[in-house]
């Protein structure tokens, strides 16, 4: 398994295999457009990631409001993440 593979996961990886670029904190991919539980949508936000528009390198919500504030920067391609 490459290094990326081990960062980003693969399409055919688990949820569990996503991780922040900045953080490491581990993501869940909302897949089949739903959620598990209706009632738990803040959990999910706080949990899912927010990719970069430029590069779709994902980031949690921490440290997507934390470059909200700054730069408005991806930490990994350095282009506008668009949000």
């Amino acid at each position: 398994m490459s290094i990326l593979q081990r960062l980003f996961g693969t399409p055919e990886s688990t949820t569990s295999a996503i991780r922040c670029f900045d953080c490491r904190k581990p993501l869940a991919e909302i897949s089949g457009g739903g959620f598990g539980n209706p009632f738990d949508i803040g959990g999910a936000v706080l949990s899912s990631p927010y990719r970069c528009k430029s590069c779709g390198t994902a980031f949690c919500v921490d440290c997507m409001l934390r470059m909200k504030k700054g730069s408005r920067l991806c930490t990994h391609c350095h282009g506008d993440v668009g949000w």
